[in-house]
């Protein structure tokens, strides 16, 4: 499985279970993903599938996972969710929608 794909659905468990009261290993552990999550975001503030091309999908998750972290361990996180914004706001059409191809 792709490790984006991995370090995405590791942040949202782990991200509710550190809410739930979690021990510090699992909240070390949630850090660790936020922050290769992180470190996977393109110059853009896009995160992508494929590595190569920004997609609002996959930056939608990213934020989404980043944001719904421990907020002692998510404001190490806010200029990545910052930037993540910014890139589906720039991608948001005149109607509002956000288009995905």
């Amino acid at each position: 499985m792709n490790r984006w794909i991995l370090a995405v659905t590791a942040t949202f468990i782990f991200a509710g279970l550190a809410r739930a009261g979690a021990k510090d290993d699992l909240m070390k552990t949630w850090e660790k993903g936020a922050k290769a999550l992180a470190a996977a975001q393109m110059a853009d503030g896009a995160w992508s599938f494929d590595g190569k091309n920004g997609d609002v999908a996959a930056t939608g998750l990213a934020v989404a996972a980043l944001a719904g972290g421990p907020a002692d361990l998510r404001k190490a996180q806010d200029g990545a969710i910052a930037k993540g914004c910014d890139y589906l706001l720039k991608n948001q059409a005149a109607d509002g929608k956000i288009p995905h191809d």
